[in-house]
């Protein structure tokens, strides 16, 4: 019996439409991957059907690019042990990330069939109490856990938003340009989540010096999705997320951030031991480092984290 679960209405279109998914063809789709991961002798993979549908559906179901994603998924991951070595989502550093609100990730997604939304909040945080890749660790327990049970980010995508208020210099010295770039990697060949879209609020004074850290990682498909929103925090988002899901302090109707720190912190309670069983899922160590040089900026049926912008 399958365990993949029914995808509303709304998403079936989208899929169909946009993902090219046959929903009669869908269950032969996941076997034929399953069968190809099950004799895979370099990586040992899960196997349950919502996981490899994630797949599926992020390379518009392409076999073949689904596979290349599956394998890559877990060869960067074997290449980013700072963040996956030992990865547990009842770590009680991740959760005061989560407490803080330096990473919200919004409850509801962008109407009934649309991305899910990250604010993320890279100056709430002191750089000296807390390290620069543990906030992307959090960032990669929530990925995973949306690849098992968030149809919407699966299908649709998803949105960032950023708030650069607060950011101090200090902020910048703490980011490993080197890490950026690998874990940049990782993220456009490996994970099967589509970016919608990124926009920027409350841009400070050198703005630019920021944005040149990351320039280099731009893939050609992204130059189109960035925006720089203007105004206060409050009000900078109403013309491009729905109110009904921003937090109070932006403005919506979705709750507050407290609210969505609880929801979250509670989330990664429930993946303990999902997350525990991640350390059998692995890239065997002989095979981790002899292709990992081949994994360049291409895309793979996603966009990668970081957009163009363009100033007046």
């Amino acid at each position: 019996m399958s365990s993949l679960r029914e995808l509303s209405p709304v998403l079936i279109k989208i899929a169909k439409e946009e993902l090219n998914e046959v929903p009669n063809r869908l269950k032969d789709d996941i076997k034929n991957l399953k069968i190809w991961a099950e004799k895979q002798k370099n990586f040992k993979s899960r196997i349950s059907d919502q996981f490899l549908v994630a797949f599926l559906r992020g390379c518009k179901h392409s076999l073949e690019r689904s596979k290349e994603k599956l394998e890559r998924y877990y060869l960067l991951k074997a290449n980013l042990e700072e963040l996956y070595t030992n990865r547990r989502s009842d770590d009680p550093i991740l959760l005061n990330i989560l407490k803080q609100g330096i990473v919200l990730p919004l409850i509801k997604p962008h109407g009934e069939g649309g991305p899910i939304v990250h604010i993320i909040r890279p100056g709430s945080y002191d750089p000296n109490k807390i390290k620069f890749s543990d906030i992307i660790k959090v960032g990669t327990i929530i990925a995973d856990i949306y690849l098992i049970e968030n149809d919407n980010a699966v299908v649709s995508g998803l949105i960032e938003v950023l708030d650069l208020g607060n950011v101090s210099a200090q902020h910048l010295f703490h980011i490993d340009v080197a890490f950026v770039k690998k874990f940049a990697t990782y993220y456009e060949n490996g994970m099967p989540i589509r970016q919608k879209g990124f926009y920027f609020i409350n841009t400070p004074t050198g703005f630019e010096t920021l944005y040149n850290i990351f320039k280099p990682l731009i893939s050609s498909k992204n130059k189109d999705r960035v925006v720089i929103a203007q105004g206060s925090k409050e009000i900078a988002l109403h013309p491009y997320i729905l109110k009904d899901i921003l937090p109070e302090e932006y403005g919506g109707n979705g709750g507050s951030a407290e609210d969505i720190n609880n929801y979250w912190i509670t989330k990664f309670l429930e993946y303990k031991d999902y997350f525990i069983e991640e350390d059998c899922y692995v890239m065997e160590e002989k095979f981790k480092n002899s292709t990992f040089e081949s994994c360049k900026m291409t895309n793979f049926g996603i966009d990668g984290s970081f957009r163009k912008i363009e100033f007046d």
